[in-house]
Parts: structure tokens; C-alpha cells; sequence
């Protein structure tokens, strides 16, 4: 029997864990993970929607893990960054946290004849709204591919130097 707890509290803490950011597909538009869109033969928008637990730092290196992936499925050897947007999107959540207690409350009424005890259920307690915010980052990149010898240019990646720098960072 210890040994069941043990194991399903190991199981349980193990769950709790937090992980590193997951780099993954988009199941749907405004989901998690990256997706891209063609715009013309040798240009794409790549995009990464990341969680609130998702730094924009990482968001912003997803997007080019993407983008390297993208070229060399394509057979492209290197990628430039022409346009990149970041945008954060901040929720407010409001939270209420109480401290309740219960006991209970004596009433006595005396009169001529005796006296009355009632006894009722007391609820005393405090209540506080806060409100909890969280970021979530979201960043695009249009790209234009190319072949042969990397360009020495502005906002111009390897394909393949990037995909080998990032991979192992952020695949699960």
C-alpha cells in the first residue's frame, strides 16, 4: 500500500512539473504552436501563437525554428526574414478569496414565566476580489527562401545552422 502512494504521489507531483515551452503544430486558427500560410512561390507568413506560460523570447525563436523547417522541407537552403510582428494579448482574470468561519450564535430571552435558549449557526468571514494577469505573445515573420550561398544580408538565415541551433532547445 505505501508503495501504490508513494507511486501516485510521484506520479502526481511529476504531472505538476512545469515543462519548457512545447514546439508543435497549430490544431486550429488562434491555437497553440506554429502554422504557415504561401503568399507566392518562394514566400510564406509563418506564425507562432504561444501559451501564457510561453515567453516572448521563445515565441520569437519558434517562429524562425519554423521558418528554418519550412525552407528545408522546400528544398531552400536559406531563408530572409522581410517582415516580423510580435504582438502580446493580456488577460485580466478576477479571483476571490475568502476566509470563512462557522460557530454558532446563543440567543436568551427571559420573561416572567422562564427562559428561552435558541441557538443558530454563525457565519463570520471576509472576502477579497484580485485579479490575476497573464501574457500571451504571439510573433510572424514573412519569409522569402533562396538556394545556393547564403546571403550576407540584413535579417538572413542558414536554414539548416538555425534549424540544428534551435531543435534540440525546444523539440520535446
Amino acid at each position: 500500500m505505501k508503495w501504490l502512494c508513494l507511486a501516485l504521489l510521484t506520479m502526481g507531483l511529476g504531472a505538476c512539473a512545469s515543462a519548457g515551452p512545447v514546439y508543435t503544430s497549430a490544431d486550429k486558427t488562434g491555437a497553440y504552436g506554429y502554422s504557415e500560410t504561401k503568399l507566392a512561390e518562394e514566400r510564406y507568413r509563418v506564425s507562432f501563437q504561444g501559451k501564457s506560460s510561453t515567453p516572448s523570447d521563445a515565441v520569437k525563436n519558434m517562429v524562425l525554428l519554423r521558418a528554418a523547417e519550412l525552407a528545408m522541407s522546400k528544398g531552400y537552403d536559406w531563408f530572409q526574414v522581410l517582415r516580423q510582428d510580435t504582438d502580446k494579448e493580456t488577460r485580466t482574470t478576477p479571483q476571490t478569496v475568502g476566509s470563512y468561519s462557522t460557530g454558532t450564535r446563543v440567543y436568551r430571552d427571559c420573561g416572567l414565566l422562564g427562559c428561552t435558549t435558541t441557538v443558530t449557526p454563525d457565519y463570520t468571514g471576509v472576502g477579497v476580489v484580485t485579479t490575476r494577469q497573464s501574457d500571451r505573445y504571439q510573433t510572424a515573420v514573412e519569409i522569402l527562401l533562396g538556394k545556393g550561398e547564403v546571403e550576407q544580408s540584413t535579417n538572413v538565415y542558414n536554414a539548416r545552422e538555425l534549424y540544428n541551433n534551435l531543435i534540440e532547445i525546444y523539440r520535446d
